[in-house]
């Protein structure tokens, strides 16, 4: 797991009081441990309503999707005897859009989920479970923290109108938008422990053009908004019925991919069951050129899911032991000189024009003013999902995005997520075809160190044995040597290399041109580092 420095966290946080002197890591967490709560319940109730003013439009979007299709599957997940054991502070990014926190949070619930025809269980058990979810927070920098409850408690923090239970996130006294930031902090991602990174993996090529062209461009935006994107996507399979993606999407997808959005001759729906976004990432910006009147966004999305034909509405059975892992890139356009709003960075589905919310049906523009939404005038729009191609390699060592902060003339050394990581050990292993029992022990040692559930390491094996997910491995050099310094790092976790952690990082180093002298000096480094790391604890 690739978390801030200590010395980073705390330089961030002095420079963030030095802004907000009321601002503590402890009375954050303490609030987030309260609003951590009310989502879990809120999920349960079926009803995001208590937890809406406090979330970013692509948070909302996700759960109420989420539930819709629940709805429609005749099942109900039910989250009991909820307890959150602890919390914290692990990172905090600043630039001139945000202040942006990290948050672990570790709980413990009761997690089944019911058949709504007859409220018999279908998957769970009584006994609590626990698990860790880290919650990224943003806040406008010059908002400052409120002495009475706020945000996260259900109250307005410009004039502390009470907020619960109204279905919309526009103060209805003062009509502020809640949830934009201006006031306080709004939960922009959940991430669970086995996907979270603190910073992105690579440079991102065009962003310093983009920049230049279009100052209010924010990766945050981007991001909140392709989750959208997917969930609507899905949706759209699931349902079989095009509204819910004709105003994200121009006519050329729409057209291409009709036939994913059609009731099958059998009567049923074809898409992917139990789907989840693990990770989304802005991999590339193409600015457009002199003939070209689109701008062109390239978004890696992580995600996993299981393909099947089913009657909707109807009875579906959840199966997440038949998910594979998936890596999509989602192609994203907008017409050239549009200019992004720097006041609706965290607004993913309401009118860019007039501000309304988007009103789910056929008509690709805006119910209130007309605006077209789906044209790239205004906003970002989907124009084509396909597998992944790979990052851009050979790039220089100039234009890092980091967490919305923006470096120039600064190497980075990109990064795989653990998952992948885990993808790159299993396909060194499964070079004869199988993953033996020593190797399944190895696997499941590093998935211990990286927190990653036994139940994702089955998928990952399926995942790569199927060919779903293929582990891209760096061509360049910073890429290759960050790649064997990470797998360095997870085979010495517990202070000590074996034959078969050896025998992999040999494996591994001759894939990336490593020779085997390379991969001991570079285990030898490592395990120093280590040692000077515990002694400084």
């Amino acid at each position: 797991m690739q978390q801030q420095g200590q010395a980073e966290t705390e330089k961030a946080e002095a420079a963030l009081i030095e802004r907000d002197p009321d601002f503590t890591r402890q009375a954050l967490c303490k609030r987030v441990e309260k609003a951590f709560v009310i989502i879990q319940n809120a999920w349960s109730d079926k009803d995001m309503k208590s937890g809406r003013h406090f979330i970013s439009d692509g948070v909302y979007e996700r759960f109420s999707l989420q539930l819709e299709m629940l709805e429609a599957s005749r099942l109900h997940n039910q989250m009991d005897e909820i307890k959150v054991i602890s919390s914290e502070l692990v990172a905090i990014r600043s630039n001139q859009f945000f202040d942006s926190v990290d948050i672990m949070v570790t709980a413990q619930a009761v997690d089944r989920f019911f058949n709504t025809e007859n409220d018999r269980p279908v998957l769970g058990g009584p006994t609590p479970e626990v698990f860790k979810e880290y919650w990224t927070l943003l806040r406008r920098p010059g908002a400052k923290t409120k002495i009475d409850p706020a945000l996260l408690e259900n109250y307005c923090p410009n004039c502390g109108t009470p907020l619960e239970l109204l279905d919309r996130s526009e103060c209805p006294s003062c009509k502020a938008i809640v949830n934009s930031g201006e006031y306080d902090w709004v939960l922009t991602e959940i991430t669970q422990a086995s996907e979270y990174q603190n910073m992105p993996h690579r440079n991102v090529p065009g962003f310093d053009l983009m920049l230049e062209r279009d100052p209010a461009f924010s990766v945050s935006h981007i991001e909140d908004r392709v989750s959208v994107v997917f969930y609507r996507y899905i949706a759209a399979e699931f349902f079989a019925d095009t509204k819910y993606v004709v105003k994200l999407s121009d006519e050329e997808f729409l057209h291409a991919n009709k036939d994913d959005f059609k009731t099958l001759k059998n009567g049923r729906h074809r898409f992917y069951a139990d789907s989840a976004i693990g990770s989304v990432e802005l991999v590339e910006i193409t600015p457009g050129e002199e003939h070209n009147e689109f701008d062109f966004l390239r978004v890696l999305v992580c995600w996993s899911g299981h393909q099947v034909e089913q009657i909707v509405p109807g009875f579906i059975r959840p199966e997440f032991n038949k998910s594979k892992l998936f890596r999509h890139e989602f192609i994203l356009k907008r017409r050239k000189g549009t200019k992004s709003s720097d006041k609706n960075i965290l607004i993913s589905v309401h009118c860019p024009n007039c501000g309304a919310p988007e009103v789910n049906n056929m008509n690709p523009f805006c119910e209130y003013c007309k605006t077209p939404l789906n044209d790239g005038s205004f906003d970002w729009i989907l124009h084509d999902i396909r597998p992944f191609s790979g990052f851009v390699s050979d790039l220089p060592q100039a234009s890092m995005y980091t967490g919305e902060i923006h470096y120039s003339d600064t190497a980075h050394l990109p990064c795989p997520d653990n998952e992948m990581l885990l993808a790159g050990a299993v396909q060194m292993m499964l070079a004869d075809g199988k993953v033996s029992p020593e190797e399944r022990n190895l696997l499941d040692h590093f998935a211990e160190v990286k927190n990653v559930s036994q139940r994702r390491v089955e998928m990952i094996i399926d995942s790569v044995k199927e060919g779903s997910i293929e582990p891209e491995y760096p061509k360049d050099k910073i890429g290759r040597l960050s790649y064997i310094r990470a797998m360095a790092v997870m085979v010495l976790a517990d202070g000590k290399i074996d034959k078969e952690e050896m025998r992999l990082m040999y494996s591994l180093g001759g894939k990336l041109d490593f020779s085997p002298k390379d991969i001991r000096s570079i285990l030898s480094i490592q395990r120093k580092d280590l040692y000077k790391n515990l002694k400084n604890i």
